[in-house]
């Protein structure tokens, strides 16, 4: 709270800012979930007025959803298949699909446009290779582009960019549910009369 003097008495308070979260009390967990702005105006000696505004989601940072993006099983297993696990934890999966080594999580999500990485045993057993996408080999552990012709190793810049924008990663079909907790902004009048 700014008080307009030093005494700080109730009274006297020019603003508060206000930053909370049930259950918690530290100040930056709490600072991503909501802070709320207010100031009061007395407009007699009975009676004051109080604007509002609170917002939720402060920094607006994205935390995807588990399960309401995801049309079904299949698009949840697209989207669990597409991310660079762990090689710990690929190696455990290996048999259920080829996992290329990565530091992925659940919960992440791509920036910009779907580059389809293709992870493969091999990429010469490959018979009709799509052009639109990039193909992990994992015996040479390198990715490769089909060009129409002949495979050619895809440039570094391009895989630098892919791989640090996440573009790989097929995310849930209903787009509208990924992230369920935009930044929000309230605003509200408050009318307090002390009889």
């Amino acid at each position: 709270a700014v008080f307009l003097n030093n005494k700080k008495q109730e009274d006297e308070v020019y603003i508060i800012v206000e930053c909370k979260k049930k259950n918690r009390k530290d100040g930056l967990t709490q600072l991503k979930d909501y802070l709320r702005f207010s100031k009061a105006f007395h407009i007699s000696d009975i009676a004051q007025i109080e604007l509002i505004m609170d917002i939720s989601n402060l920094f607006n940072f994205k935390n995807m959803s588990s399960r309401y993006g995801f049309i079904d099983g299949n698009d949840y297993n697209d989207y669990m298949r597409s991310l660079h696990l762990p090689e710990n934890i690929g190696n455990a999966l290996e048999g259920a699909y080829i996992n290329i080594p990565g530091e992925d999580k659940p919960g992440d999500y791509r920036i910009g446009e779907f580059t389809p990485i293709v992870p493969v045993a091999n990429i010469n057993s490959i018979d009709s290779p799509s052009d639109a996408a990039i193909y992990w080999d994992k015996e040479s552990q390198r990715y490769f582009e089909h060009n129409g012709s002949q495979w050619v190793e895809v440039d570094d810049n391009k895989m630098y960019t892919i791989i640090k924008n996440k573009q790989y990663i097929d995310m849930p079909n209903q787009t509208f549910f990924s992230f369920l907790n935009p930044r929000r902004v309230y605003f509200g009048l408050k009318l307090s009369i002390n009889f």
